[in-house]
Parts: C-alpha cells; sequence; structure tokens
C-alpha cells in the first residue's frame, strides 16, 4: 500500500514482483528475468520496482546452504541496481518490503540506502485501521471506536482486519437464524449478505475473546535492533526497504 502511494505521488509505473515470479529450475532463466524486468522499467522511466517479502529474493550470501542458483540471481540483481551502463536519470527506483531484514544479503542492504520501519499502529493509527475496515457498515450508536482502539494494543493493521470481520459474523448472526428460514426466501437472502446487520460495541467484546493479536515472540525486537542499527530517520532520495512489523499495514 506504502509502495502504491508512493508511486501514485511520484507519478510512476509501479512493477511489483515477489520471488515466485523470477525463480526458475533451468539455468539462466531467472537471470535473463531480472534483465527484462530493469530493461522495462528504464524504458518506461519512471518507474518502481516493488519487491515484496525481499527475504525470500535477497537471502544473504554467506548463509548455510547457500546454493549457486541463489548466489548468481542475487549477483545479477546487484549488477542491474548498479546500472552501470544506464544514465543516473533513467534509473528505476527499488522498494522492497520484509519482515526480516536481517536475513538480507550485506550488498543489497548497502543499496537499499533509505531503511525505513513501518511499526506496529499506535492507538490513533488503529482507530483510522478501524474505520476504514467499517466504512459503509451500519454502526450501533453505542460503539466508540476509540475505545476499541485503546483496547486492542500490540494489534497488527490485519489483526484488526481480522476483528472487525469476526464483529461483522457476530451481527450478522444475532438477525440470521436458521430456524424458519427458507433458503429462497427474499428476506433470508437479504439478511445473508449483511444488508440488515448493525455492528455494535457487543459485537467487537464478542469478536474479542475469538481474535486476539498475533504472537510475535523475539522478532519485534529483532526488527527494532536492526532498525537502531541501520535504520534511516526521514525521508530522501535513493532506494528503500521497508521492515514490517505490522503486517496487513503496510
Amino acid at each position: 500500500m506504502l509502495a502504491r502511494a508512493l508511486a501514485k505521488e511520484a507519478g510512476a509505473r509501479m512493477i511489483s514482483i515477489t520471488m515466485a515470479d523470477i525463480q526458475s529450475e533451468l539455468v539462466g532463466v531467472a537471470e535473463k528475468k531480472i534483465h527484462r524486468l530493469f530493461s522495462y522499467a528504464r524504458r518506461h522511466h519512471p518507474c518502481i520496482i516493488f519487491i515484496d517479502e525481499a527475504d525470500s529474493c535477497f537471502r544473504s550470501r554467506s548463509a548455510e546452504h547457500a546454493a549457486h542458483h541463489q548466489i548468481t540471481f542475487l549477483n545479477q540483481f546487484l549488477t542491474e541496481m548498479d546500472g552501470v551502463d544506464t544514465h543516473a536519470s533513467a534509473k528505476p527506483i527499488v522498494v522492497a518490503a520484509t519482515n526480516r531484514p536481517f536475513d538480507i544479503d550485506e550488498g543489497i542492504l548497502r543499496r537499499l540506502g533509505r531503511r525505513i520501519m513501518v511499526d506496529i499502529p499506535d492507538v490513533r493509527g488503529r482507530e483510522e485501521i478501524l474505520k476504514l475496515h467499517l466504512d459503509g457498515e451500519k454502526l450501533h450508536h453505542d460503539l466508540d471506536l476509540a475505545e476499541i482502539a485503546r483496547h486492542t494494543q500490540d494489534f497488527t493493521g490485519s489483526d484488526i482486519r481480522d476483528l472487525v470481520y469476526q464483529a461483522a459474523i457476530d451481527a450478522l448472526l444475532e438477525i440470521h437464524g436458521d430456524e424458519g428460514e427458507q433458503p429462497h426466501d427474499e428476506k433470508f437472502a437479504e439478511t445473508k449478505s449483511g444488508a440488515n446487520r448493525v455492528i455494535g460495541r457487543k459485537h467487537f467484546l464478542s469478536a474479542k475473546k475469538s481474535v486476539s493479536a498475533a504472537p510475535k515472540s523475539d522478532l519485534v525486537a529483532k526488527i527494532s535492533e536492526f532498525h537502531t542499527k541501520y535504520g534511516t530517520v526521514g525521508g530522501a532520495k535513493g532506494n528503500v526497504k521497508i521492515s514490517k512489523q505490522g503486517n496487513g499495514s503496510r
């Protein structure tokens, strides 16, 4: 979402790729795909190449059991990012996102000069995310989104999405009973679509019993430690890597 917003603000094209789009069992095929990718991006300047789950693409060459094809793949990417034969003004911007920045190869990290951590949303951010997911829903007058936001500490964007989804289901179940309703009844069809549901405070309280913050173990601490050592404060030009703690709010 951040990468798309960046592309829109910059008036640039965006190419989104993952490891699955590039990898191949055939020798040399992945390297050719990378070359074509950057050639296309240079021809359609300005262009942003966005790489999600970058740790799967750029795992360190010094890691145990690093395969030869992974090393050649990474070397090709480094060569294209350097763009020795490319005019600086035509170089594409590379944006990468990962939850494991400490697994990325040092050569890639050097070229991704701006490292920005997208942290777990704070209480204000959680309230805004709730508003986005509840847009278009009928809300009961007793529902205070600020209260729900205060009681969802450590929830990521995807956790909040799941909470809203469960609250909507609970609201639907409240007005829909299987007893005495016919599958082809118009009222039944309208109820099933959620047209009549009204989501209130009690539905969120009920949903919170089954939806909790995703376990984060020591990953959050490791990402914070990485950001403290290598992170960037403020904006600047250049390639960017985004470390994600808040899955779903990227």
